[in-house]
């Protein structure tokens, strides 16, 4: 049995099977930018809880210690917190 061997075009890519173009794929940081883009949400008092906000779909639901003037993010889901300027 002869073994044949493929020439992938080099701007293509092949996943399971299926031609994929990587140009068209998200990028790793992507994630990062989006949620840097969304501004802090103001909180009145000292601490908050962050659970996704998408009910079983969110994450497991943290209690978060916030800062004076300076925004606290969620480990899990990256939204940042900040302590309202009344407090």
């Amino acid at each position: 049995m002869a073994v044949r061997s493929m020439t992938l075009p080099a701007n293509k890519k092949y996943v399971n099977g299926h031609k994929v173009d990587p140009a068209a794929q998200p990028k790793p940081s992507n994630a990062a930018e989006l949620i840097s883009k969304v501004p802090p949400v103001e909180i009145d008092g000292p601490a908050t809880v962050c659970d996704g906000g998408r009910g079983p779909l969110g994450h497991p639901r943290v209690f978060i210690n916030l800062e004076p003037h300076r925004p606290v993010e969620c480990g899990y889901c990256g939204v940042r917190y900040v302590q309202s300027h009344s407090h």
